[in-house]
């Protein structure tokens, strides 16, 4: 613990930064790590005149990147217009009990009987381990069926009769999405927004 002298030899400047820190901190409801051994660390109300703090300093140069980065990264809108998509095809599938990740591997097991798992990855451009672990899913609710694949000691995956029933009851849902996209994009809007995803994704492989 420091002594009341060694207090005061802080900074004017720097007890504004400590005092506007320990406000927002407090403010937002967070909490600091005093100085202490691991074993007795513990989530408590920030302490300033005991606690490590980190302070960047934002130069001019910084803050003219915000813009360029906000304004022109592809990966950010890219995983904007993913995440407005996804929500409103999951929400139109609800009803049949299926997510549109789902729902697009089931019908991608169905079109292209694919001859191993890795086949598959590669088709959906999926790590084989998330690849995995969603099919494994799929096949626990009775969806796809296992079995030996095409090359040795490699597996497959089939439509059950219940995945396919399943898909069934789900396409007048998925089209349901679809038709409002086209309707909002209008055909010539529709056409190259596939074609530009389609060159996007073979970019990146």
């Amino acid at each position: 613990m420091r002594t009341k002298a060694s207090r005061h030899c802080c900074s004017k400047a720097l007890r504004l930064n400590i005092i506007a820190t320990q406000r927002y901190l407090h403010h937002h409801d967070y909490c600091a790590t005093p100085l202490r051994p691991p074993g007795q660390i513990k989530a408590e109300r920030f302490d300033p005149l005991n606690s490590i703090m980190y302070i960047h300093y934002m130069t001019n140069a910084d803050a003219a990147l915000f813009p360029i980065i906000a304004q022109d990264c592809l990966c950010r809108k890219a995983r904007m217009a993913d995440r407005t998509i996804t929500r409103a095809y999951d929400e139109a599938l609800r009803p049949c009990g299926l997510r549109i990740t789902q729902f697009t591997l089931l019908v991608a097991i169905g079109y292209g009987s694919p001859g191993s798992i890795g086949e598959l990855a590669d088709w959906l451009a999926m790590e084989r381990t998330t690849l995995t672990r969603n099919l494994k899913l799929l096949e626990n609710e009775g969806l796809i069926i296992s079995h030996a694949g095409a090359h040795h000691r490699s597996r497959a995956m089939t439509l059950s009769t219940s995945g396919r029933a399943k898909l069934d009851q789900a396409y007048p849902l998925w089209q349901s999405v679809q038709k409002m996209y086209r309707e909002e994009l209008g055909p010539q809007g529709w056409q190259e927004s596939h074609e530009a995803m389609i060159r996007l994704a073979n970019v990146g492989r």
